[in-house]
């Protein structure tokens, strides 16, 4: 029995036989094979689509029929119908709605790419929405190992046996039940090399997009959201899926057009579109800074990764501009750090300079706000003295940053432009991110 949708047949080349110059689509292979069966096999079409609610199936029928006629027009036609009904998602707070107020086993935002998949990912849990990168491999499990193993590492090159010891001394990893030749082996892959030895720059280029590397791996797994390119997504279903806008576009060509099919077919009972204006850009600019929200009569802070719309601007990079200064470069601050997790509490404790420093509740440091933080809590709080404490903040997610060892960090593409640049070394550096109401406490 041969079962098989040409309407999804999105891999058009197989490469084995274009290897011997045969050249042979995907389409013609199929039709060959059915050749060959003509003269003692039935054949049965595929008419319902049984995975599908009837108003989903009535959407994508006329497009599957164009697909089969191998109409361009008529595809285009009815691609341009199909985004015009489907109803746009027009900002990350009403993404976070539809999750919320659903009832939605699974969820699933599709792109044409995987560069395009895992940036919406890490705007996604910027954004505070948990969700599952889809890969067709697992360099996505060993890159969160990234934080554990490296961060507060000061070389530009790693060896196996360097990095066998690191993996002995981090008892935290032993519960990840991987050993280090497979590390290894990943590291070469992402590095694209095979040396004994693996610059640090290019295995950080190769296991992210942006500055946000380590995520907490237990609340990824329990998510609903999922991340994947639509290739990926063959063969799987959703109760929901969201497609960026821009697929519906003219294209002429019948194998996007395919694969676009295929997206269509994936949801069960709602699709939706959104536009990528609604996401970062990747070549922004960015830093870690602090803000205070009044959210129902209360002050509540936040210290995000802010991200600039405006294409022009220039980050201020002077030490005491960042909120990060010496104390993050200190090796027993990225120990600590290791340690953590989300929703651990945090406190900010003022020390003698005036300046808040980033504290756990056991009393270890592991950053340090600046100067300019302390003039907003005067302000914000409408006093004129400090505050010995302030309290009642939780960790939101913990990343790694490649930086310098300055006092403070310079924006992650720049850093990857200069690292051969003599006047600063580059370091991996682990961070956190934490919000809530900063309580302040006087004394004690």
């Amino acid at each position: 029995m041969l079962l098989g949708d040409t309407c999804q047949s999105i891999y058009n080349y197989l490469n084995d036989n274009n290897t011997a110059g045969l050249n042979i689509s995907a389409d013609n292979f199929y039709k060959n094979v059915i050749s060959k069966l003509n003269d003692y096999a039935e054949f049965v079409s595929y008419k319902v689509n049984h995975r599908q609610n009837k108003v989903l199936k009535d959407l994508s029928a006329p497009y599957r029929e164009a697909i089969l006629d191998e109409d361009l027009y008529a595809c285009n036609e009815n691609r341009i119908k199909i985004g015009e009904q489907i109803e746009e998602i027009v900002d990350t707070d009403e993404l976070k709605k539809l999750i919320e107020d659903t009832n939605f086993k699974s969820i699933c935002i599709m792109q044409r790419r995987n560069i395009d998949a895992k940036l919406v990912s890490n705007r996604l849990i910027k954004a505070g929405i948990p969700n599952k990168y889809v890969l067709h491999n697992d360099k996505n499990a060993y890159s969160k190992l990234i934080g554990f193993l490296l961060g507060g590492y000061n070389e530009q090159a790693i060896s196996k046996d360097v990095l066998s010891q690191l993996m002995e001394d981090e008892i935290l990893l032993r519960d990840f039940n991987i050993s280090c030749n497979e590390v290894w082996e990943e590291f070469q892959k992402c590095s694209n090399t095979r040396d004994t030895i693996i610059p640090i720059k290019k295995l950080i280029m190769g296991l992210t997009l942006n500055n946000s590397i380590f995520k907490d791996m237990e609340q990824v797994e329990k998510t609903n959201v999922f991340v994947s390119n639509i290739h990926r997504s063959k063969g799987l279903e959703y109760d929901c899926v969201i497609l960026d806008s821009s697929i519906f576009k003219n294209k002429n060509d019948l194998d996007e057009d395919k694969v676009l099919y295929v997206a269509l077919t994936r949801p069960k009972e709602k699709i939706r579109k959104y536009s990528p204006n609604i996401y970062w850009k990747l070549h922004k600019k960015a830093r870690r800074d602090y803000r205070f929200k009044k959210i129902k009569g209360q002050y509540v802070l936040e210290y995000v990764c802010i991200e600039n719309d405006d294409s022009n601007y220039k980050p201020d990079v002077s030490p005491e501009n960042y909120i990060f200064e010496d104390s993050i470069t200190m090796d027993h601050a990225q120990k600590a750090i290791k340690k953590m997790h989300e929703q651990d509490e945090i406190q900010l404790i003022l020390n003698n300079d005036n300046i808040y420093e980033i504290t756990t509740v056991n009393g270890e440091t592991i950053g340090r706000m600046s100067k300019y933080f302390s003039d907003s809590v005067l302000r914000i709080y409408g006093v004129n003295k400090l505050p010995r404490r302030l309290g009642e903040l939780y960790v939101d997610g913990i990343y790694t940053f490649l930086g310098s060892q300055d006092g403070f960090l310079e924006p992650f593409e720049r850093r990857l432009i200069d690292y051969n640049n003599s006047y600063s070394q580059n370091r991996i550096f682990n961070y956190v991110m934490f919000s809530g109401p900063a309580k302040a406490y006087f004394e004690g």
